[in-house]
């Protein structure tokens, strides 16, 4: 029998599923299934975890069960709940009788939540908002997909996370974290939530819920008996079901499941947002988790998946954990005022947003998931009265209503909204026109590469891409080159908007994302990480060389970079290491592993013939030819961020994950000149940040003695470069996450909600 294929970095790996731990003889099971009025079901699926059946008339069943099994469960049919457990265990019964009850509803919500590797233990504000969204949204249930994590999670998660405290049933699969010492990986787990193998169905939809195979324990499970029951389980639908897979990790469907109709596969593990449609036509979607923020620096959220009566699903990413904010900012524009707002509320949605002005109001429209705004007409401005004050007034669907003044800001020269967030990609400026990039994790729909003309903001041209660009794009040779998660590298004309050509640098694989972006040297630009770590020459986009000495690691958002005097390239992977090729070649020529090196995100830099980077705790300075470290120096911030180090002969600036930013005199032993402390993260983005750090993972620019950064509170700041003093703070409204770029006069500023900024130095 084929065996099922793990796809992880690449690498394949067999899959060991479901089966019990021997027993000592079959046990004769029967029981009912009947409705909470006393009638019987029939043809209800009932499980022992090996084999299938159904319940008959009157809703009695009666099966020899497997040796091995320990539940007797049932497959919820559409058009009900569960009144009762849906499992028994075999040891539970004080009687022979297996009997279950379900509660007749109808027609279901067609929504539900996923959520991927929670890894908590203690109460925290996100499983608020997670309660107030469903209680103010119909979900079907909420899905956690994996790594509750060891006893403790597992502990907190059964007495916390349950379908009564959440308003919904709680949908639980087994992670490799999950997998804890016992007598066997999944033993604690099953006490807390029951079988790891199991199924339901919701309206006209199956879902399938299947372990891991491999873990910090090792499981009970084989394959063939595993794989064996998810086959007669889909097989005891009614044929042409349409099927969701939930499996922690991500693996390849057998052949012949092709023969089913599968709509959806659902995982975690990666930390990571992830909308993915391959050629079989399956949605496949990972999901962060709201509590933190993800491994590849994916924002805290859950996923909010919806579905048709013919199993075609889409989705929304909510961001956790907002109430009811509110932001606006108003300037002139010819021949009015034009008027941007950020408002997002985790638990409920925006209904609808007016300006008001005494007795006078005027509705914006929403723009993109955090962004709404309008150019106020000449009527409404002529007939506000002196002295009045502008307002936001804001509706949310949970009843709320909110007021806040606009702010007026004389420094925006123009804005634009996108329409879909951009990441940690940097405006870039080629000749007249902006570059940005947007991402769509939700539908991979909205994700373009767009070019504004830098003057007015006005739209020059889009081009669609086949997945999120997240990284920072590049310009060279006359054009702007591009990579997305999945590995397609772009290459455009930013004149005419027309792509000049296109290069995957890899196939059949989706991880590790490609989230670090491109670069370039000469003719060449790089794009990829390990195995997919590619050299492409610009003027053709033929292949020069594809690296074949380093592999693996999980994504990171650290931005390659090449020393133009040694023409060496720094590259990275999280939990992995730093690794240097050479440009021209590709040979490696020296790689870091060690510790401190390992959590390599943030983005590095070439100065004066050296490499700098910052580590969680290190700064750093390296011999590019050699790898020899001349400086580690210790520094008490947590800089697991992007950010882009800013070094010149007297500084060393970086954003840190905890504590804002940081400036360190290079002339004085690396000695802290200041700190600049900003507001909590409206989303956390760093990895495992939470409970209000005050992350930065935007990279400083300089430009005379003023210093710009933007961060995760929504906020851009200006400040004196030799002392920290704030000049200025403007608040935008959304995250600003991708590096601020300065020319001329003019500051450039892209943020989570959609806009491109051009604000006048303050």
């Amino acid at each position: 029998m084929k065996r099922l294929k793990l796809i992880l970095g690449g690498a394949m790996l067999s899959l060991m599923l479901l089966c019990s731990l021997p027993a000592t003889a079959q046990q004769k099971v029967s029981g009912t299934i009947t409705d909470t009025k006393g009638n019987g079901v029939t043809g209800v699926v009932v499980s022992d975890g090996f084999n299938v059946y159904k319940s008959g008339e009157k809703g009695v069943f009666s099966f020899e069960a497997s040796p091995r099994a320990r539940f007797i469960y049932i497959s919820t049919p559409s058009g009900y709940e569960q009144a009762s457990p849906f499992y028994i265990r075999l040891s539970d019964p004080v009687s022979d009788s297996f009997d279950f009850k379900l509660k007749r509803v109808g027609k279901q919500p067609s929504d539900f939540i996923h959520v991927g590797d929670t890894e908590e233990s203690v109460y925290r504000n996100y499983i608020d908002g997670l309660k107030d969204y469903i209680s103010n949204h119909k979900v079907a249930f909420l899905m956690l997909n994996g790594d509750i994590c060891y006893e403790k999670g597992l502990r907190f998660h059964a007495a916390e996370i349950t379908d009564d405290k959440m308003g919904a049933r709680v949908v639980y699969t087994l992670g490799n974290h999950d997998l804890i010492a016992g007598a066997y990986g999944e033993e604690f787990y099953e006490k807390n939530f029951g079988p790891v193998c199991y199924s339901f169905n919701v309206n006209n939809l199956h879902f399938v819920v299947t372990p891991v195979t491999y873990g910090d324990k090792s499981p009970s499970y084989t394959a063939d008996d595993v794989w064996n029951w998810v086959r007669k389980d889909i097989e005891a639908q009614p044929e042409g079901t349409p099927v969701v897979i939930a499996n922690h990790h991500l693996y390849s469907l057998p052949d012949d499941f092709k023969k089913y109709n599968i709509k959806g596969y659902l995982y975690a593990h990666y930390h990571t947002n992830l909308f993915y449609k391959g050629n079989d036509g399956i949605s496949t979607y990972t999901s962060m988790s709201p509590n933190k923020g993800g491994i590849d620096h994916s924002p805290s959220s859950f996923r909010v998946i919806s579905f048709d009566d013919k199993g075609e699903l889409s989705s929304t990413l909510k961001y956790s954990t907002l109430e009811n904010h509110v932001t606006g900012n108003a300037f002139k524009i010819p021949g009015g005022v034009k008027v941007v707002a950020s408002l997002y509320d985790t638990g409920s949605e925006v209904i609808d947003a007016e300006v008001v002005s005494g007795k006078e109001s005027f509705k914006i429209a929403q723009l993109s998931e955090w962004c709404w705004g309008a150019d106020l007409p000449t009527k409404f401005l002529s007939k506000t009265k002196k002295g009045d004050i502008m307002k936001l007034r804001v509706r949310f669907s949970d009843g709320s209503v909110v007021y806040k003044p606009l702010t007026f800001r004389e420094e925006i020269k123009w804005n634009v909204n996108l329409g879909a967030p951009q990441f940690m990609t940097s405006p870039l400026i080629a000749g007249e026109v902006v570059v940005v990039a947007t991402t769509d994790d939700e539908k991979a729909e909205r994700c373009a590469i767009q070019g504004i003309d830098k003057k007015t903001g006005e739209l020059q041209w889009s081009v669609k891409t086949q997945n999120s660009v997240r990284g920072d794009m590049a310009y060279s040779q006359g054009y702007v080159i591009a990579c997305d998660v999945i590995g397609r590298v772009y290459c455009i004309d930013p004149q005419s908007g027309k792509v000049v050509w296109l290069t995957d640098i890899r196939e059949k694989t989706i991880h590790p994302v490609l989230n670090q972006g491109v670069v370039a040297h000469g003719d060449l630009v790089y794009a990829g990480q390990g195995a997919s770590l590619t050299a492409i020459r610009i003027s053709d986009g033929k292949i020069v060389w594809v690296n074949k000495d380093w592999k693996g690691g999980v994504s990171t958002v650290a931005a390659p970079v090449v020393d133009p005097v040694s023409e060496v390239l720094l590259t990275g992977a999280y939990w992995t290491g730093r690794f240097a090729n050479d440009a021209s070649t590709g040979k490696l020529l020296w790689e870091k592993r060690d510790d401190v090196t390992r959590i390599s995100d943030n983005s590095p830099v070439a100065f004066d013939g050296y490499f700098f980077y910052t580590s969680p705790e290190y700064i750093t300075q390296v011999d590019p030819h050699s790898g020899n470290e001349l400086l580690r120096q210790k520094i008490n911030y947590t800089v697991n961020t992007r950010s882009r180090p800013l070094v010149t002969e007297k500084y060393y600036i970086v954003g840190t994950a905890d504590r804002g930013v940081v400036a360190f005199d290079r002339g004085n032993s690396y000695k802290e000149l200041w700190n600049i402390k900003t507001n909590p993260a409206l989303i956390y983005t760093a990895p495992y940040t939470k409970d209000f750090q005050m992350t930065v993972e935007s990279g400083c620019a300089l430009t005379g003695e003023r210093l710009y950064f933007g961060a995760n509170d929504g906020y851009l700041y200006g400040v004196n470069v030799a002392n920290g003093i704030f000049r200025k703070k403007i608040e935008l409204g959304s995250p600003i996450l991708g590096n601020i770029v300065v020319e001329g006069e003019t500051i450039f500023v892209s943020d989570f909600g959609g806009n491109l900024w051009a604000i006048s130095l303050f």
